[in-house]
């Protein structure tokens, strides 16, 4: 009875009757030649997706024919994502494409590595360089191959901002899911101040700043604030962070909130063997990873990567997925976010 209700009971007639949606764009529709096309008079179907989640990552540009480098068209790719019930397609910046009323909406969220646009380093540190991290006694605002250095997680101020931005958006979009914390990408500083270091267990080495380091339990704290935040104002909104370089292991102390969502970054996946493999050491260690977190997490997403165990050999992965999919939702996964490294050629 709903606009998404309509719009995908559509879809799934035209499916049943043969059609698909290889690609994104009009060369991509296969449709069948029929001439008659006979409907039964009623037809009644239920289906609830088994993943709340089902989205995907990619890049958003496309080479022409002559060289030129161009936006991709959002609109074909939403097009043809709602169309294959995926509820979730963004470019490699942190918001989500709009998929429309039209197109059954779509799971809205800011995901990604946001915290370099929390804080810019060419704009900011300048006038606040208390607000980025110390590194051997000087606040940094980058790293030396130019990624931006942690937050100083311990400082007011960062604490503040995180919790408006976070505020505002759920305020401005009320229809969104989910709001991610994620840290930098990787290699870059941490905070060595002394009230940061508080923050981290006993025993916590930092002679390797500037590479990945164990600093789960700091960046959980920093989640955690924004959480409490939003859980009093906006209530089943999650806010999300990554199971990723310096905070991939699980917190020894400062555990997510209800409403923090762990996206585990499933680089520990072979695709030659099946996931429950146990003679394959690699989907061992992800299994094994993904079951610790979902002990210290009310919920957990998966961010799929390609093979990076075989970068060099092209090969279709849906009986690969269809396995490893199974056996997510087995392990009580229900979100999926995968990263879909390509550029498409207009």
């Amino acid at each position: 009875s709903t606009q998404s209700g309509i719009y995908n009971a559509v879809v799934e007639l035209f499916y049943r009757i043969g059609c698909r949606w290889i690609w994104p764009g009009k060369y991509g529709e296969c449709l069948p030649d029929k001439g008659t096309i006979l409907l039964p008079k009623s037809l009644k179907l239920t289906h609830n997706p088994p993943f709340a989640l089902r989205g995907g990552h990619m890049c958003h540009l496309e080479v022409t024919p002559s060289g030129d480098i161009n936006h991709i068209n959002t609109g074909a790719w939403t097009d043809w994502a709602a169309k294959n019930h995926f509820n979730r397609v963004k470019g490699c910046y942190s918001t989500t494409w709009n998929y429309g009323a039209d197109h059954a909406y779509g799971w809205e969220e800011v995901a990604g590595h946001t915290t370099t646009e929390y804080l810019l380093p060419s704009s900011e540190f300048e006038a606040h360089p208390e607000w980025f991290a110390l590194y051997k006694g000087k606040r940094v605002g980058t790293h030396p191959i130019g990624t931006t250095a942690m937050p100083c997680i311990s400082n007011k101020e960062v604490q503040q901002r995180f919790i408006k931005i976070v505020m505002d958006y759920f305020e401005t979009h009320p229809r969104a899911n989910r709001y991610f914390i994620g840290a930098n990408d990787e290699p870059s500083y941490w905070c060595e101040c002394d009230n940061c270091r508080a923050l981290d267990p006993p025993g916590t080495d930092m002679s390797k700043n500037g590479d990945v380091i164990e600093m789960t339990d700091r960046w959980m704290y920093l989640v955690n604030l924004v959480a409490a935040e939003v859980a009093k104002k906006y209530p089943g909104k999650w806010i999300g962070t990554f199971a990723y370089g310096s905070t991939r292991t699980l917190p020894k102390k400062v555990m997510p909130l209800p409403n923090v969502m762990v996206e585990y970054t499933l680089w520990d996946r072979c695709y030659s063997h099946s996931f429950y493999d146990r003679n394959c050491k690699i989907n061992q260690a992800g299994l094994s990873m993904i079951r610790k977190w979902k002990k210290v997490a009310s919920a957990e997403s998966i961010y799929g990567y390609l093979d990076y165990q075989y970068p060099g050999i092209p090969e279709p992965y849906w009986m690969s997925d269809k396995d490893l999919y199974n056996a997510l939702y087995k392990e009580g996964v229900r979100y999926i976010s995968d990263e879909i490294d390509t550029v498409p050629s207009a």
